[in-house]
């Protein structure tokens, strides 16, 4: 399909999504806000209980990525678990576990980007408990975590409900 046969209100690639996202969101910013202000509640909910395994795993003698994977793998399932119903409701998938298989996938990737950011910093801040490192990694993946989840998981019935109103 071509730019001359494509419909202006189904954009072909991912690309153009995101364009005309990013101008839905430029013109209606509070809704926008308001998703990524509970997903950063639901974030510091996974934060709370990552922080409180990790550390608890660290000071029980468990290696420190031993520690990192234990806490992840927890933390994804309660964020998914509370972001499916609070934050991003209106894009629920019907099927619960290929929407929770997309949210492992994606959240792997935000958990690559931590590990990536925090390990290294980690063999210099152990005079700081890990408290930098853990800090840098957060960020790092609540960046790729957002987007991710916006773009590639939560893409259920948001999609039929814009669909439906660009039709009305």
């Amino acid at each position: 399909m071509n730019d001359t046969t494509r419909s202006a209100s189904s954009p072909a690639t991912g690309g153009d999504r995101l364009k005309v996202k990013f101008f839905r969101t430029i013109r209606n910013p509070s809704r926008f806000l308001t998703r990524f202000y509970s997903f950063l509640g639901v974030g510091l909910a996974g934060v709370v209980a990552d922080a409180a395994i990790f550390f608890t795993a660290l000071s029980l003698g468990a290696h420190f990525l031993s520690s990192r994977l234990l806490a992840s793998l927890i933390a994804i399932t309660l964020t998914w678990l509370l972001n499916r119903i609070l934050t991003f409701s209106q894009g629920r998938l019907n099927g619960l576990l290929t929407e929770y298989l997309r949210y492992v996938v994606a959240s792997s990737v935000g958990a690559v980007a931590n590990a990536a950011i925090s390990f290294p910093v980690s063999q210099f801040d152990a005079a700081y408990r890990h408290l930098p490192a853990y800090v840098a990694g957060a960020v790092a993946g609540l960046i790729v975590n957002f987007f991710l989840y916006d773009n590639v998981v939560f893409t259920g019935k948001r999609d039929e409900h814009s669909k439906e109103s660009r039709n009305a």
